[in-house]
């Protein structure tokens, strides 16, 4: 995962990584963030399996985004490409559930779920957790249809791996999902991802069940005008 600018205009952008297995930096887990013509394009997306491996086909899932990011200006076309393209990779049982999110210069947003958990978008200080039917993961045929959203100056949206939803509490229950991305409407955009790990940590203890990784985006388009800070305007 390389470092992110902070802004990838029109979206401004953190991202928070944390592996399950003792003493790991890295894992299966992967995000990325791009600019193309007229818009910013992003990835989420979990590899099947751990170790070595699953950091291997993390790194030529993104390979394969970036490029594929550049060539087609259709985002399930993105996804149709790196499915195509990861088939040779894969082995046995392998698979990669991506989240592929374009937002262009005027807010028009698209979503395509190969298989994976669907973001949470916060507008003032209400979140919904969004509708994007997933189609197969990537390696396995995926075909996405897009979801589209207006987005606003000042909306948010939480992309997350499934090491958030499906974390338990001590009792042997999943976390709430509202709860936890709670933070994800107040606040320093910057502060989003490590508000919403020390509230999953609070739930369920210091050890996560599987690797997590978080990637929060604010449309934040530039003006002609003087800047108003985000607060100012939440």
């Amino acid at each position: 995962l390389a470092p992110m600018a902070e802004r990838v205009d029109p979206v401004e952008h953190d991202a928070a990584y944390e592996t399950a297995a003792r003493d790991a930096l890295v894992g299966g887990d992967l995000y990325e963030v791009i600019r193309g013509s007229g818009r910013t394009r992003l990835l989420i997306g979990d590899v099947r399996g751990k170790g070595l491996d699953a950091v291997r086909l993390a790194t030529v899932v993104l390979g394969y985004f970036r490029s594929a990011a550049v060539e087609s200006a259709d985002l399930s076309d993105v996804a149709r490409q790196m499915d195509k393209r990861l088939i040779s990779h894969l082995q046995g049982e392998d698979f990669v559930t991506a989240l592929l999110v374009d937002i262009d210069d005027d807010g028009r947003t698209r979503l395509v779920s190969c298989g994976h958990p669907p973001p949470v978008h916060s507008r003032g200080e209400t979140t919904t957790t969004l509708v994007v039917p997933p189609a197969r993961p990537l390696g396995l045929g995926s075909d996405p249809v897009p979801v589209e959203l207006a987005m606003e100056a000042g909306d948010r949206l939480l992309l997350y791996t499934d090491g958030l939803i499906e974390a338990r509490d001590p009792s042997g229950g999943f976390v709430d999902l509202d709860r936890v991305a709670a933070p994800l409407a107040t606040g320093e955009l910057s502060s989003v991802p490590r508000r919403i790990l020390a509230e999953l940590r609070r739930l369920v203890g210091d050890e996560l069940g599987d690797d997590l990784a978080l990637l929060v985006g604010e449309y934040r388009p530039r003006s002609d005008g003087p800047h108003d800070s985000p607060d100012a305007q939440r």
